[in-house]
C-alpha cells in the first residue's frame, strides 16, 4: 500500500511539473547563452582580423608611396617612414607585433630585378622579405617589371595576429605589400 502511495505522490508531481511552464525561458536562455556568447566573440575577432587587413594594406601602400616621392632617399627619411607607420596601424601594437620592410628594386647590367637597397623597422616582429635580401635577385610579381634605369619601390608590412578570445586559433602572421616607382629620380641607393 506504501509502495502505490508513493507511485501515486510521483506521478501527480511528474504531472504538476510537466505543466507548470514558468522556468522554460530561463532554461532556454542558459541553453543558449554561451552559443550566443561565442558567436558574439567570434565576430569581434573577425572584425579586427578584417580591420589590421586594411590598415596593413594601407601602411604598405603608404610607405611605398611615400618613400617614392622624392628625389633621394635619406636614413632619417627613412627613420620617419618607420616611426609613421605605427599611426597608420594604430591601435594595433605595430612596435611589438609588426615589421616594415622597405626594398629597392633595379635592373642590374643583364637587365634582371635586383635588390639594390632594403631597410627595415617599424617593430621588432622578426619577417624575412619575400622580395629578397640586399645585393640577391628580386622576386617579383609576373605583372610588375623593371628595365634599365628604373626602380620600383617595395614596401611589406607584416604583423602578428594574436586572437583575444578565441583561444583555440593560432597567431597568424599577416603581410600586405605595395610597388611603387619612383616620381623624381631612380632611387638607386640610400643616401
Amino acid at each position: 500500500m506504501v509502495a502505490i502511495a508513493r507511485i501515486a505522490g510521483m506521478t501527480r508531481l511528474a504531472r504538476c511539473l510537466a505543466g507548470d511552464r514558468r522556468g522554460n525561458a530561463m532554461i532556454e536562455f542558459a541553453l543558449l547563452a554561451p552559443v550566443m556568447i561565442g558567436i558574439a566573440l567570434a565576430g569581434f575577432e573577425l572584425g579586427r582580423y578584417a580591420l589590421l587587413h586594411l590598415k596593413t594594406f594601407n601602411a604598405a601602400s603608404s610607405m611605398a608611396d611615400l618613400a617614392s616621392r622624392d628625389k633621394a632617399l635619406t636614413q632619417s627619411a627613412l627613420d620617419s617612414l618607420f616611426a609613421a607607420v605605427g599611426q597608420i596601424v594604430a591601435p594595433f601594437d605595430m612596435a611589438s607585433q609588426g615589421r616594415l620592410i622597405l626594398t629597392g628594386v633595379s635592373a642590374d647590367t643583364d637587365d634582371n630585378p635586383r635588390v639594390f637597397w632594403q631597410a627595415e623597422g617599424g617593430g621588432t616582429l622578426v619577417a624575412a622579405s619575400e622580395v629578397g635580401s640586399a645585393g640577391a635577385a628580386a622576386a617579383l610579381p609576373g605583372s610588375i617589371s623593371v628595365r634599365a634605369n628604373e626602380t620600383v619601390v617595395v614596401a611589406e608590412v607584416f604583423y602578428r595576429f594574436e586572437p583575444v578570445f578565441v583561444t583555440w586559433m593560432d597567431p597568424v602572421t599577416i603581410r600586405q605589400d605595395a610597388y611603387y616607382r619612383p616620381r623624381l629620380g631612380t632611387l638607386r641607393s640610400i643616401d
